[in-house]
């Protein structure tokens, strides 16, 4: 399956998505980026577009379906 540049994450993306991973809550994870958690919620927006996902759980499986974690 192909992934155009537009599926591809930034450097940001990808770190929320590794706090993710660690499942810390979203004022963690935006505390340990030093972001608003207003911003952080605009990169997972980001982050859930870009891996076609709903959910939490969703974009942490195609994250890893993909190698990205």
């Amino acid at each position: 399956m192909f992934f155009g540049p537009a599926e591809v994450l930034t450097d940001r993306e990808l770190d929320v998505l590794r706090g993710l991973s660690s499942g810390k809550t979203r004022e963690a994870i935006a505390a340990d980026q030093y972001i608003s958690v207003n911003t952080l919620k605009a990169h997972l927006s980001a982050v859930y577009r870009k891996v076609a996902a709903k959910s939490r759980a969703q974009a942490l499986a195609e994250a890893e379906r993909r190698g990205l974690l």
